[in-house]
């Protein structure tokens, strides 16, 4: 005679079972004990409240054996729906994972993708299930909203460029950053705090003697770096506009003397003109000094960017002689003319 264990009475597992064989003119009882088969039940707990994404998540999984058997059971790890790992487990009737001999805290990794606030995070045997929430946040992600270049087309080597730059972290988490601006071969860089949700403004000023004249572009991005402290790793996006700013040549004059009265006759006029030309990309306030026989003279005007202006100045010979020098002086720049100053025709 023989009978499997399904077919006793679920309420029966774990308990004493009479069972009897009888004939019409004798019976006997026998005794057996059914145990009642591997059953796991599963507890979280010390799950964090958050974690930055891209982080494990650490807990303590206990997972014990309430059935009358030794079995081996997978639990699934789950958040939010996406299945992260599935841990096998055997253990002894009446026992635990988080016994001496079977302890077990398995670490589940996150992935950026992962954030998100009150997740589900879920343990589960095919016996039974235990969930906490946990809030996975979202690693400090940056957008540059605002640049304002002042002045907006520089000196070159006379005026920064500077750049008043609007960050925004829309992340979940605060941070620390570089910001960085780079223009023709130079670069400059500022420390910033990215509080979360918040927007930040910082003023970089980059040097222009080194950067060649001309229109160029400029390069403003929020630093790419991971930050690691322990097993802890803030995950930062990266952020970069470009902008086209011109950086001017300085006014660049130089002087000359187009004609001179030569020669003139010793009480008569001596007449200088001169031409102040301008080089550069800026407009300039400049003063010409004019010198002839100890006699000096100055004028000032402006001169146009790439442009010229003409000065007329006027000297009267006291004296004659060959070889008389006629100057002018305009900041770095001179020109220099030779002129004869004769006698009136007829005098002694």
């Amino acid at each position: 005679v023989a009978f499997t264990s399904d077919q006793i009475p679920v309420s029966a597992e774990g308990t004493n079972v009479d069972y009897t064989i009888a004939t019409p003119t004798e019976q006997n009882v026998e005794t057996v004990s059914v145990n009642r088969s591997a059953n796991f039940t599963v507890d979280l707990k010390n799950v964090p409240s958050d974690v930055p994404a891209g982080n494990v998540i650490e807990f303590d999984l206990n997972v014990t054996n309430v059935g009358g058997e030794t079995g081996t059971k997978t639990v699934a790890l789950r958040l939010a729906g996406e299945k992260k790992a599935a841990v096998p487990f055997t253990i002894a009737p009446g026992a635990s994972n988080d016994s001496e001999s079977l302890k077990a805290q398995p670490g589940v990794s996150t992935e950026l993708n992962d954030a998100g606030q009150n997740q589900i995070f879920r343990a589960t045997s095919p016996d039974d299930a235990d969930s906490s929430k946990i809030d996975v946040n979202k690693p400090p992600t940056y957008e540059i909203t605002d640049t304002n270049f002042s002045p907006a087309n520089p000196i070159k080597g006379q005026q920064n460029l500077e750049a008043n730059v609007t960050v925004r972290n829309t992340g979940d988490l605060d941070d620390t950053i570089n910001i960085t601006m780079s223009a023709g071969g130079e670069t400059t860089r500022n420390t910033l705090f990215g509080p979360a949700k918040t927007s930040n403004t910082s003023t970089l000023s980059l040097n222009t003697a080194n950067i060649p004249a001309g229109e160029r572009s400029v390069l403003i991005k929020v630093d790419e770096l991971n930050q690691e402290n322990g097993q802890l790793v803030v995950f930062r996006t990266e952020d970069r506009v470009t902008r086209t700013t011109t950086i001017r040549e300085p006014a660049d004059v130089s002087v000359g003397i187009d004609s001179v009265t030569n020669p003139v006759v010793v009480g008569n006029t001596l007449t200088v003109e001169t031409t102040l030309r301008n080089d550069g990309d800026v407009a300039s306030t400049e003063t010409v000094n004019a010198s002839f026989a100890g006699t000096e003279k100055n004028k000032t005007d402006t001169v146009p960017a790439d442009g010229s202006t003409e000065f007329t100045f006027t000297f009267t010979p006291g004296s004659a002689g060959d070889n008389q020098q006629v100057t002018v002086e305009a900041g770095q720049a001179s020109a220099t003319r030779t002129i004869d100053v004769i006698q009136k025709p007829g005098s002694a």
